[in-house]
């Protein structure tokens, strides 16, 4: 996934389509290997929920692989 902004609910909405439950910010997924997501950049910058997404990615680090976009280097 790409350019993400601090849409938290609109992330979740994404993996929940992919099979993840997410219970208190924490996800999971009944299948025997669980899927890596990798996030091309522009996961924070252009909304007011920094400290959430990356709460919620940080919580979650062991399926997220980010790569560094242009707005993390800004903030």
């Amino acid at each position: 996934f790409g350019d993400v902004h601090e849409s938290v609910s609109a992330l979740k909405k994404l993996v929940s389509k992919l099979g993840y439950q997410i219970a208190r910010n924490q996800m999971s997924i009944d299948a025997k290997e669980s899927l890596q997501i990798i996030l091309l950049g522009d996961w924070i910058d252009k909304g007011q929920k920094t400290a959430e997404i990356i709460e919620f990615l940080y919580q979650n680090r062991q399926i997220f692989h980010m790569v560094i976009g242009n707005h993390e280097h800004f903030v």
